[in-house]
């Protein structure tokens, strides 16, 4: 029997130090869940400016349908990166979880939170929540 769950939490990222007053973030963040559908949180292609040393922040919640075991046996998977777009030095990292794996019975109806460090103490923080919708 299939069950929806709700997945919910918020994506952040800061960069602390790019050489003008602001930065230009731009990957994506996918999470695949039970291998069955992948949900597109956050895309940007680097036109968004944002202030040196400002947080951005995204609140998402999305549905899915999986079976009855997906709470205690399932899989999330995060997908992409951040970068900043650099016109005439190379790009920084602002966060890799490329492929990092949270298993369903971590976060059923508990949220935690995942860091993942950049260059030059820049970061994306990644808080999800699983519960049954």
């Amino acid at each position: 029997m299939d069950i929806v769950y709700k997945i919910s939490g918020t994506f952040r990222f800061m960069c602390l130090d790019d050489a003008g007053s602001h930065y230009e973030p731009y990957g994506e963040f996918k999470i695949n869940v039970g291998h069955k559908d992948t949900h597109t949180v956050w895309k940007e292609d680097g036109s968004t400016e944002v202030k040196n040393g400002e947080e951005y922040i995204l609140n998402y919640s999305f549905t899915s349908k999986q079976d009855s075991e997906f709470e205690r046996i399932g899989e999330l998977v995060f997908i992409g990166k951040v970068k900043e777009d650099d016109t005439f030095s190379g790009d920084d990292l602002i966060g890799n979880y490329n492929g990092y794996v949270v298993p369903a019975s971590d976060i059923a109806g508990y949220i935690k939170t995942y860091e993942f460090s950049g260059e030059d103490g820049n970061w994306v923080k990644i808080d999800i929540r699983l519960d049954k919708a």
